[in-house]
């Protein structure tokens, strides 16, 4: 098959520098080649004129299961543990008939990936509640989704079962075309140290990637150091809480960090509350093993939070990626949109950065090399952005005013 080569005002590769008036050859769903404007290219491009051409975007977090929701939970502003409780009604009206549950969990899945294509994804980090409806079939093209089965119980019983269905969609998701499975302890305040040790043992097993909420307030901190405060309250209102079973101790998030870092792919999502020490020590797992902090700037912004760590994550060394988080949070999955609300309200964030979190960060959280870059092997999903940018310094300005839209090879 004869290549399909293009020619662009701008490349961005993510991986390199932006490349003006570069082209790049495509043949078979990859990138075979590609080269600046004094190098000559294979064939005659086609000449796509004023635009950028990106690799598509990874949202590294999300609840697909949400996407039926009209608007986000609760009201901006609203405390995590309260939020929690909001969450848990609302899946109760949901829930009341399991098969009606299913089916309008599978439509509602069908609705967040196709909001996740239309804003120019090609892969999703999701978690999924279980029993999880598989989406079949699927109309092409989608996102491919790593389906990260959620466990969770601060009890053994409920705990051992959310295991098993674990292992079940695990099983399920074998061989399927769209999604792989991974695995998710939920978070602290509902996931014993010695259940999100058991997952992590599943995943070394199985070369899954393990998702777990980590630091998102100051008052899961207080709960797991101290076994008190709102969090424990709320924990006794839902009569969840289980004598025992916490405090954690002085080194509960490092210990948590250290043991979550075993797994072959680990994403400490939110971190929105990590310290100096649990900064530096993301850092140098992310460097020694395949540890990821994933942020979800607007749903950050929904609970009122102060600014998130993420400049010093990097600074340390930090791989960032970016995630939308669900519907309860948020009001869209458009990863396109936390990129442009980051430029829009982190300016002390440069736009390559921002890019690189939603492209080639994401991507190599979940180990796949072929994805958020454009380089010789790299995949041909990738998209375009209008730009008359006549330098650098004015191309990050130029496409956050646009809507990507797919490069059809």
């Amino acid at each position: 098959m004869k290549p399909a080569v293009y020619r662009a005002r701008w490349i961005l590769p993510i991986s390199s520098p932006p490349i003006e008036g570069g082209w790049l050859a495509i043949n078979d769903h990859r990138v075979i080649d590609l080269g600046h404007a004094h190098q000559s290219p294979p064939s005659e491009p086609i000449d796509l004129g004023d635009v950028a051409i990106l690799p598509g975007l990874v949202n590294a977090h999300t609840h697909l299961e949400f996407s039926y929701l009209e608007a986000p939970i609760g009201q901006p502003g609203i405390k995590l543990y309260d939020w929690i409780g909001e969450v848990i009604r609302s899946r109760q009206l949901v829930g009341q008939s399991q098969t009606a549950a299913l089916a309008f969990s599978a439509d509602a899945i069908r609705l967040g990936l196709q909001q996740c294509y239309d804003s120019g994804t090609v892969l999703v980090g999701d978690i999924a509640t279980t029993p999880f409806m598989i989406v079949e079939p699927l109309s092409e093209p989608v996102p491919e989704v790593v389906s990260m089965a959620e466990v969770l119980g601060l009890n053994s019983i409920r705990a051992q079962q959310k295991i098993i269905a674990a292992n079940e969609h695990r099983e399920r998701l074998s061989g399927n075309r769209n999604f792989c499975a991974g695995i998710s302890p939920h978070a602290p305040y509902s996931t014993p140290l010695q259940v999100v040790e058991r997952c992590v043992d599943i995943a070394n097993k199985h070369d899954l990637t393990v998702a777990m909420h980590v630091a998102e307030c100051n008052e899961e901190r207080r709960l797991i150091e101290n076994g008190d405060g709102p969090f424990a309250d709320k924990l006794k209102e839902l009569n969840v809480f289980s004598a025992g079973v916490f405090p954690w101790g002085p080194d509960a998030t490092m210990n948590l960090l250290n043991t979550l870092s075993k797994a072959p792919r680990s994403l400490v999502v939110h971190g929105n509350d990590v310290n100096e020490r649990e900064i530096d020590l993301i850092a140098k797992l992310s460097k020694r093993r395949q540890m990821s902090v994933v942020y979800c700037p607007r749903t950050h912004a929904y609970f009122g939070y102060e600014n998130h760590p993420v400049l010093k994550l990097i600074a340390a060394g930090a791989r960032v990626a970016l995630g939308t988080d669900s519907l309860a949070s948020n009001p869209d999955l458009s990863l396109w949109g936390e990129v442009q609300w980051l430029i829009e309200h982190r300016q002390d964030i440069e736009w390559q950065a921002v890019l690189a979190m939603a492209t080639l960060a994401g991507a190599d959280a979940f180990g796949r090399q072929d994805l958020g870059r454009i380089e010789t092997g790299s995949s041909a999903r990738l998209l375009v952005l209008p730009t008359n940018a006549a330098n650098v310094d004015e191309l990050g300005a130029s496409i956050l005013r646009h809507r990507p839209r797919w490069l059809t090879a």
